[in-house]
Protein backbone atom coordinates (compact mmCIF):
# COMPACT_ATOMS: atom_id res chain seq x y z
CA UNK A 1 0.00 0.00 0.00
CA UNK A 2 1.01 3.65 -0.31
CA UNK A 3 2.44 5.53 2.66
CA UNK A 4 -0.22 5.37 5.38
CA UNK A 5 -1.92 8.53 6.62
CA UNK A 6 -3.68 6.82 9.54
CA UNK A 7 -2.56 3.85 11.63
CA UNK A 8 -5.27 1.93 13.50
CA UNK A 9 -3.48 0.43 16.53
CA UNK A 10 -5.32 -2.77 17.46
CA UNK A 11 -4.42 -4.63 20.65
CA UNK A 12 -5.36 -8.30 20.95
CA UNK A 13 -4.46 -11.57 22.66
CA UNK A 14 -4.01 -15.08 21.26
CA UNK A 15 -5.22 -16.74 18.08
CA UNK A 16 -8.80 -16.14 19.14
CA UNK A 17 -8.09 -12.41 19.10
CA UNK A 18 -6.72 -12.60 15.56
CA UNK A 19 -9.82 -14.53 14.49
CA UNK A 20 -12.04 -11.91 16.15
CA UNK A 21 -10.38 -9.13 14.17
CA UNK A 22 -10.92 -11.06 10.93
CA UNK A 23 -14.60 -11.50 11.81
CA UNK A 24 -15.16 -7.74 12.10
CA UNK A 25 -15.27 -5.07 9.40
CA UNK A 26 -11.95 -3.53 8.40
CA UNK A 27 -12.56 -1.86 5.05
CA UNK A 28 -9.70 -1.31 2.63
CA UNK A 29 -9.15 2.41 2.24
CA UNK A 30 -6.30 4.32 0.68
CA UNK A 31 -4.00 5.68 3.38
CA UNK A 32 -5.39 3.55 6.24
CA UNK A 33 -3.30 0.77 7.79
CA UNK A 34 -4.24 -1.65 10.57
CA UNK A 35 -1.39 -2.45 12.99
CA UNK A 36 -2.13 -5.47 15.19
CA UNK A 37 -0.10 -5.94 18.38
CA UNK A 38 -0.81 -9.49 19.54
CA UNK A 39 0.22 -10.98 22.88
CA UNK A 40 0.03 -14.63 23.87
CA UNK A 41 0.43 -16.19 20.43
CA UNK A 42 1.42 -19.87 20.23
CA UNK A 43 4.61 -20.78 18.38
CA UNK A 44 2.85 -21.86 15.19
CA UNK A 45 -0.16 -19.56 15.21
CA UNK A 46 -2.52 -19.28 12.26
CA UNK A 47 -2.95 -15.87 10.66
CA UNK A 48 -6.40 -15.33 9.08
CA UNK A 49 -6.31 -14.52 5.39
CA UNK A 50 -7.66 -10.98 5.84
CA UNK A 51 -4.77 -10.16 8.18
CA UNK A 52 -2.25 -11.28 5.55
CA UNK A 53 -3.24 -8.47 3.19
CA UNK A 54 -1.11 -5.39 2.59
CA UNK A 55 -3.18 -3.00 4.71
CA UNK A 56 -2.52 -5.14 7.81
CA UNK A 57 0.68 -5.39 9.83
CA UNK A 58 0.67 -8.06 12.56
CA UNK A 59 3.44 -8.03 15.17
CA UNK A 60 3.90 -10.30 18.19
CA UNK A 61 3.89 -8.21 21.35
CA UNK A 62 6.09 -9.17 24.34
CA UNK A 63 4.82 -9.63 27.90
CA UNK A 64 1.23 -9.35 29.01
CA UNK A 65 -1.27 -6.71 29.99
CA UNK A 66 -3.38 -4.42 27.82
CA UNK A 67 -1.48 -1.22 28.62
CA UNK A 68 1.85 -2.86 27.84
CA UNK A 69 0.39 -3.99 24.54
CA UNK A 70 -0.93 -0.51 23.79
CA UNK A 71 2.51 0.97 24.48
CA UNK A 72 4.07 -1.57 22.14
CA UNK A 73 1.58 -0.68 19.41
CA UNK A 74 2.39 3.03 19.93
CA UNK A 75 6.04 2.24 19.17
CA UNK A 76 4.95 0.78 15.81
CA UNK A 77 2.96 3.81 14.66
CA UNK A 78 4.46 5.61 11.67
CA UNK A 79 1.57 7.43 9.98
CA UNK A 80 0.95 11.11 10.79
CA UNK A 81 -2.28 10.15 12.57
CA UNK A 82 -3.07 7.16 14.78
CA UNK A 83 -6.08 5.71 16.58
CA UNK A 84 -6.26 3.40 19.61
CA UNK A 85 -8.44 0.36 18.83
CA UNK A 86 -9.64 -3.00 20.13
CA UNK A 87 -10.15 -6.32 18.36
CA UNK A 88 -13.97 -6.24 18.42
CA UNK A 89 -14.66 -3.03 16.52
CA UNK A 90 -16.30 -2.53 13.14
CA UNK A 91 -15.13 0.26 10.86
CA UNK A 92 -16.50 2.09 7.84
CA UNK A 93 -14.80 4.53 5.45
CA UNK A 94 -16.95 7.38 6.81
CA UNK A 95 -15.34 6.90 10.22
CA UNK A 96 -11.86 7.43 8.80
CA UNK A 97 -13.06 10.40 6.74
CA UNK A 98 -14.35 11.96 9.97
CA UNK A 99 -10.89 11.66 11.51
CA UNK A 100 -9.17 13.23 8.49
CA UNK A 101 -11.71 16.06 8.36
CA UNK A 102 -11.39 16.85 12.07
CA UNK A 103 -7.62 17.20 11.89
CA UNK A 104 -7.81 19.24 8.70
CA UNK A 105 -10.33 21.54 10.36
CA UNK A 106 -8.33 21.76 13.60
CA UNK A 107 -4.64 22.04 12.65
CA UNK A 108 -3.65 23.03 16.20
CA UNK A 109 -5.16 19.91 17.78
CA UNK A 110 -2.64 17.36 19.05
CA UNK A 111 -5.22 14.74 20.02
CA UNK A 112 -8.92 14.48 19.22
CA UNK A 113 -11.44 12.26 21.00
CA UNK A 114 -14.51 11.12 19.09
CA UNK A 115 -17.60 9.00 19.71
CA UNK A 116 -18.55 5.44 18.79
CA UNK A 117 -21.81 3.85 17.72
CA UNK A 118 -23.49 0.92 19.48
CA UNK A 119 -26.83 -0.79 19.06
CA UNK A 120 -26.73 -2.31 22.54
CA UNK A 121 -25.02 0.11 24.93
CA UNK A 122 -25.28 3.65 23.53
CA UNK A 123 -23.07 6.11 25.41
CA UNK A 124 -24.15 9.61 26.39
CA UNK A 125 -21.95 12.32 24.91
CA UNK A 126 -21.75 16.11 25.04
CA UNK A 127 -24.09 17.58 22.45
CA UNK A 128 -21.39 19.61 20.74
CA UNK A 129 -17.71 19.59 19.88
CA UNK A 130 -15.34 21.56 22.11
CA UNK A 131 -11.74 22.24 23.05
CA UNK A 132 -10.62 20.94 26.44
CA UNK A 133 -9.31 24.42 27.25
CA UNK A 134 -12.96 25.53 27.35
CA UNK A 135 -13.69 23.06 30.18
CA UNK A 136 -14.82 19.43 30.21
CA UNK A 137 -18.57 18.74 30.57
CA UNK A 138 -19.43 17.03 33.86
CA UNK A 139 -19.77 13.27 33.54
CA UNK A 140 -17.86 13.01 30.26
CA UNK A 141 -15.19 10.33 30.04
CA UNK A 142 -13.06 8.98 27.22
CA UNK A 143 -13.22 5.38 26.02
CA UNK A 144 -9.93 4.01 24.69
CA UNK A 145 -11.08 3.49 21.11
CA UNK A 146 -12.29 7.08 20.87
CA UNK A 147 -8.69 8.33 21.13
CA UNK A 148 -6.81 9.63 18.08
CA UNK A 149 -3.67 11.75 17.94
CA UNK A 150 -0.85 13.16 15.88
CA UNK A 151 1.78 10.44 16.12
CA UNK A 152 4.78 12.75 16.41
CA UNK A 153 3.24 14.40 19.48
CA UNK A 154 2.63 11.15 21.35
CA UNK A 155 5.15 8.53 20.24
CA UNK A 156 8.12 8.49 22.58
CA UNK A 157 6.57 11.16 24.83
CA UNK A 158 3.49 9.58 26.42
CA UNK A 159 2.63 6.05 27.54
CA UNK A 160 -0.19 4.11 29.11
CA UNK A 161 0.45 3.34 32.79
CA UNK A 162 1.14 -0.41 32.80
CA UNK A 163 -0.15 -0.81 36.36
CA UNK A 164 -3.64 -0.14 34.98
CA UNK A 165 -5.71 -1.98 32.37
CA UNK A 166 -6.77 -5.59 31.75
CA UNK A 167 -4.12 -8.04 32.93
CA UNK A 168 -2.63 -5.53 35.37
CA UNK A 169 -2.94 -4.76 39.06
CA UNK A 170 -5.84 -2.40 38.41
CA UNK A 171 -8.02 -3.82 35.59
CA UNK A 172 -9.22 -0.53 34.07
CA UNK A 173 -8.64 3.22 34.16
CA UNK A 174 -5.68 3.29 31.78
CA UNK A 175 -7.39 5.60 29.30
CA UNK A 176 -8.31 8.10 32.05
CA UNK A 177 -4.68 8.35 33.13
CA UNK A 178 -3.44 8.51 29.55
CA UNK A 179 -5.76 11.41 28.71
CA UNK A 180 -4.83 13.15 31.96
CA UNK A 181 -1.13 12.84 31.08
CA UNK A 182 -1.81 14.51 27.71
CA UNK A 183 -3.69 17.32 29.43
CA UNK A 184 -0.95 17.85 32.01
CA UNK A 185 1.63 17.79 29.24
CA UNK A 186 0.06 20.88 27.74
CA UNK A 187 -1.20 19.27 24.55
CA UNK A 188 -4.12 20.78 22.69
CA UNK A 189 -7.03 18.36 23.14
CA UNK A 190 -10.41 18.39 21.46
CA UNK A 191 -13.68 16.43 21.48
CA UNK A 192 -15.50 15.94 18.20
CA UNK A 193 -19.10 14.79 18.15
CA UNK A 194 -18.63 12.29 15.33
CA UNK A 195 -18.39 8.46 15.40
CA UNK A 196 -15.18 6.70 14.36
CA UNK A 197 -16.04 3.08 15.20
CA UNK A 198 -18.89 0.72 16.00
CA UNK A 199 -18.88 -1.45 19.10
CA UNK A 200 -21.94 -3.60 19.68
CA UNK A 201 -22.23 -5.34 23.02
CA UNK A 202 -20.95 -4.10 26.35
CA UNK A 203 -17.47 -2.76 26.97
CA UNK A 204 -15.23 -4.13 29.72
CA UNK A 205 -16.11 -1.17 31.96
CA UNK A 206 -19.83 -1.81 31.46
CA UNK A 207 -19.41 -5.42 32.58
CA UNK A 208 -17.34 -4.81 35.70
CA UNK A 209 -18.36 -1.34 36.85
CA UNK A 210 -20.02 -2.65 40.03
CA UNK A 211 -17.26 -5.08 40.97
CA UNK A 212 -14.94 -4.43 43.94
CA UNK A 213 -11.90 -4.44 41.62
CA UNK A 214 -13.43 -1.70 39.47
CA UNK A 215 -14.28 0.46 42.48
CA UNK A 216 -10.77 0.01 43.90
CA UNK A 217 -9.42 1.05 40.53
CA UNK A 218 -11.59 4.17 40.51
CA UNK A 219 -10.14 5.12 43.87
CA UNK A 220 -6.60 4.66 42.57
CA UNK A 221 -7.30 6.57 39.35
CA UNK A 222 -8.98 9.52 41.06
CA UNK A 223 -6.15 9.72 43.57
CA UNK A 224 -3.68 9.99 40.70
CA UNK A 225 -5.70 12.64 38.86
CA UNK A 226 -6.86 14.59 41.93
CA UNK A 227 -4.28 13.89 44.66
CA UNK A 228 -5.54 16.65 46.98
CA UNK A 229 -9.29 16.02 46.75
CA UNK A 230 -9.63 12.33 45.91
CA UNK A 231 -11.04 11.39 49.34
CA UNK A 232 -13.77 14.02 49.15
CA UNK A 233 -14.70 12.95 45.63
CA UNK A 234 -15.54 9.43 46.76
CA UNK A 235 -18.75 10.54 48.50
CA UNK A 236 -20.64 11.76 45.39
CA UNK A 237 -19.31 8.74 43.49
CA UNK A 238 -20.65 6.43 46.20
CA UNK A 239 -24.05 8.15 46.18
CA UNK A 240 -24.34 7.78 42.40
CA UNK A 241 -23.35 4.12 42.71
CA UNK A 242 -26.08 3.43 45.28
CA UNK A 243 -28.67 5.32 43.22
CA UNK A 244 -27.79 3.30 40.12
CA UNK A 245 -28.03 0.03 42.07
CA UNK A 246 -31.25 0.51 44.00
CA UNK A 247 -31.68 -3.25 44.52
CA UNK A 248 -28.83 -3.25 47.03
CA UNK A 249 -29.23 -2.04 50.59
CA UNK A 250 -28.40 1.67 50.28
CA UNK A 251 -26.42 1.96 53.51
CA UNK A 252 -24.53 -1.28 52.90
CA UNK A 253 -23.84 -0.35 49.28
CA UNK A 254 -22.65 3.11 50.25
CA UNK A 255 -20.26 1.82 52.92
CA UNK A 256 -18.96 -0.96 50.67
CA UNK A 257 -18.21 1.54 47.92
CA UNK A 258 -16.32 3.78 50.34
CA UNK A 259 -14.29 0.82 51.61
CA UNK A 260 -13.26 -0.37 48.15
CA UNK A 261 -12.53 3.18 46.99
CA UNK A 262 -10.26 3.80 49.97
CA UNK A 263 -8.48 0.48 49.45
CA UNK A 264 -7.63 1.50 45.91
CA UNK A 265 -6.70 5.04 46.83
CA UNK A 266 -4.35 3.99 49.60
CA UNK A 267 -2.80 1.16 47.59
CA UNK A 268 0.88 1.71 46.91
CA UNK A 269 1.24 1.93 43.13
Amino acid sequence: MTTPKLDILISTYGEEGLARIADHKHPRMEGVRYIVAAQGLPENYLLPDRLKESDFKVVESPGKGLSRNRNFSLSLAEAPLAMIADDDLDFEPRYFNAIFKAYNDNPAADAIFFTYESADYPKNYPSHSYDFSDGIPKGYFVTSFEITFRTQKIKGNYRFDEKFGIGSRFPSGEEDLFVDSLRRGGLTLRFESAPIARHDGSTTSDRVMNSPSFIRTRGAVIRRIHPKTWVLRMFPHALRHVKANSSACSVRGFLSYLRYWLEGGFDKF
